[in-house]
């Protein structure tokens, strides 16, 4: 393996603390959703933050977070908490069902298009599908 230069190495770097960023951030999403209400150790347990300070680390994290509008929450900082913001639910509407339904209707469709065919193709007797 060749030696990195300077520039490569600082590259290297960045790419690798972008992808750890991008993946506290995705993990804290999950955490958001999951949790209304989570104390900041908890998160940083969760995140597995390693540092002298995980707690300040996860403060900043969430709040950076917040800040950015990448999850919908609260700082409670007296009592160390991060407070999600009510999600709606989504099985209160009939959208759901709008979907499955869509869905069904296309796999019904694809169905008897392919069963139509495979008795057209039987029934030319070339040695064709029968039923």
């Amino acid at each position: 393996m060749l030696p990195l230069e300077d520039d490569d190495l600082v590259e290297e770097e960045a790419i690798e603390a972008s992808r750890i960023g991008d993946l506290e951030l995705t993990g804290l999403r999950n955490i958001s959703i999951s949790y209304s209400r989570i104390s900041l150790a908890d998160v940083a347990k969760k995140l597995r933050l390693e540092s002298p300070n995980p707690m300040a680390d996860a403060e900043s994290i969430v709040s950076k977070a917040i800040r950015n509008g990448a999850i919908d929450a609260t700082l409670d900082h007296p009592n160390g908490w991060m407070v999600s913001k009510e999600t709606g639910d989504i099985y209160s509407t009939n959208e759901p069902q709008l979907a499955f339904n869509s869905r069904i209707a296309f796999y019904l469709n694809m169905h008897n298009e392919a069963e139509s065919e495979e008795i057209e193709v039987g029934s030319t007797g070339g040695g064709g599908w029968r039923k």
